[in-house]
Order: structure tokens, then C-alpha cells, then sequence
């Protein structure tokens, strides 16, 4: 698969390859795909995780203890 990229992120591949980070074009392009599906996974599991405290809102489970009194408690008792 042949792309055209435009000059800035031509300039970056080629930089990623002088510095010896990398040793193909192929491998800079890998690299920042394996980032952007690892980046996609971690957001759609953080808003998995917002729907889920959306939920438990709307079921009435939630505290009503504000984060400040929820960080002191736990310095309290796992320390600093």
C-alpha cells in the first residue's frame, strides 16, 4: 500500500530513520499505527468506564463525599 504523505510527516519518517529509531519507512508507519489502535483501545475503555459511573449515577450508587474527601481518606489509609 503506497500512500502520499504530505512534506511534514515525510520529513518526520525520514528523521525517525537518520536518528537510527527505526530502519524502514515501513517500520515508522507500523509504529504509529500500533500507537493509534493502542490510543483508540485505552479511549473506547475510558468511556466504557464513563458509562458505567453515567449508570451507577442514574441508579442512585454514588457517593456524596466530595474527590478532596475521598483523596484524604485514602492517604489515610494507603499513605502518600
Amino acid at each position: 500500500m503506497n500512500q502520499m504523505l504530505p512534506r511534514a510527516l515525510r520529513d518526520f519518517i525520514a528523521e525517525k530513520i537518520r536518528s537510527g529509531q527505526y530502519a524502514s519507512e515501513d517500520d515508522v508507519v507500523r509504529a504509529g499505527l500500533e500507537a493509534l489502535r493502542y490510543l483508540e483501545a485505552q479511549h473506547r475503555a475510558l468511556l466504557d468506564e464513563v458509562d458505567k459511573g453515567i449508570a451507577d449515577a442514574d441508579a442512585g450508587r454514588y457517593s456524596a463525599k466530595s474527590v478532596d474527601q475521598i483523596i484524604a481518606e485514602m492517604e489515610r489509609e494507603f499513605g502518600d
